[in-house]
């Protein structure tokens, strides 16, 4: 059996040039598909704080990964990088496209508006179990 593929991001947003913390909302997601799936999800992680990626950067790796979801945590000062991958993205490739967040939680009709497939209202966890 093919495992699928996942792929996790973190789109950039400016101000956090000195403090780039890991996203504890991914790691957490990370371990529960591990935990409920096992080997027959591989996850990747695109995260362009601690590496420093551009939107293009991002966007690229996702093609070259061709991920079966994709799966983009969206915080407020990153709803225009976070568009702008999913435009990229639905150009190139046609992974199913979940995102998820704060900023997703108050306003989950724009990412629905804009290409995403899924837009996930509280925690990430309970959505995934459906999906």
């Amino acid at each position: 059996m093919r495992k699928i593929k996942m792929v996790f991001v973190r789109p950039p947003f400016e101000g956090m040039e000195t403090y780039k913390p890991p996203h504890l909302g991914i790691a957490m997601l990370f371990s529960y598909i591990n935990k409920v799936f096992g080997n027959s999800v591989k996850c990747f992680l695109l995260d362009a704080l601690p590496d420093e990626l551009s939107t293009d950067e991002i966007s690229k790796r996702i093609c070259e990964i061709r991920p079966d979801a994709l799966a983009i945590t969206v915080k407020t000062m990153q709803v225009v990088q976070s568009l702008d991958i999913i435009q990229k993205i639905k150009k190139n490739i046609s992974p199913i496209i979940i995102c998820g967040g704060n900023h997703v939680s108050v306003d989950p009709e724009l990412f629905i508006k804009c290409g995403a497939d899924f837009s996930v209202i509280g925690e990430g966890e309970e959505a995934l179990e459906k999906y």
